[in-house]
């Protein structure tokens, strides 16, 4: 697929026919977006896409696990079971409900909710694979979407990446967090801080006339 640059996206990882990429889209609202795109090489047509929300604050608990060795080390842990196929060490739900579905014209032939899944799981070739699942699903009590699609989700795409893209991915995205943070806290409080700074200034003011 040709690469284009897009203005909302701050890190975007590529493997073999498919590639994560993490956009600022949705700051909005305090929540990084994900996107996990596979296509055909021969076509250059998009195969799925799979988006994932995540909160600003669950993000930096990855990249704090990321960055402590934490992952790697559940990735050992598992690797060492010997198991054909690894199970996840790293697994974020979402997706949306039925009744939103309906709402927005796209309900599934099913009627059920839409499940989505982040997930980290120890690779072969490659230390980590990072993937985005989506299926049916059901909506719990808690409003969360839970997954009922077992091992078949409708589509996974799976990107494979070094430690050192792992940590891309996490320092790149968080350093933009931060700094939208730090510009929406200017931005809010800007006029208490004039206000501040003008009370001051006063005060200064009959000081140096004292």
């Amino acid at each position: 697929m040709v690469r284009m640059k897009n203005f909302n996206q701050i890190v975007r990882i590529d493997g073999k026919n498919c590639f994560v990429e993490v956009l600022d889209s949705a700051f909005a609202i305090e929540k990084v977006q994900i996107n996990f795109i596979s296509y055909d090489d021969k076509t250059n047509k998009q195969v799925a896409m799979i988006p994932f929300y995540l909160d600003f604050s669950d993000f930096f608990v990855l990249e704090t696990d990321v960055l402590s060795g934490k992952i790697a080390a559940l990735v050992d842990l598992e690797k060492k079971k010997g198991n054909k196929y690894p199970s996840h060490i790293y697994m974020q739900q979402g997706g949306v409900s039925a009744a939103n579905l309906k709402k927005r014209g796209q309900e599934r032939a099913d009627g059920m909710s839409l499940s989505r899944q982040f997930k980290i799981i120890p690779g072969n070739k490659y230390p980590f694979m990072v993937q985005g699942e989506q299926g049916k699903g059901e909506e719990n009590p808690q409003g969360l979407i839970v997954s009922r699609y077992g091992a078949k989700p409708d589509d996974r795409v799976m990107v494979p990446m070094q430690g050192d893209d792992l940590k891309k991915f996490v320092m790149m995205t968080s350093a933009k967090i931060r700094a939208y943070m730090t510009a929406q806290y200017v931005y809010v409080y800007q006029e208490q801080f004039q206000q501040k700074k003008k009370e001051e200034e006063e005060k200064q003011a009959k000081y140096r006339k004292s």
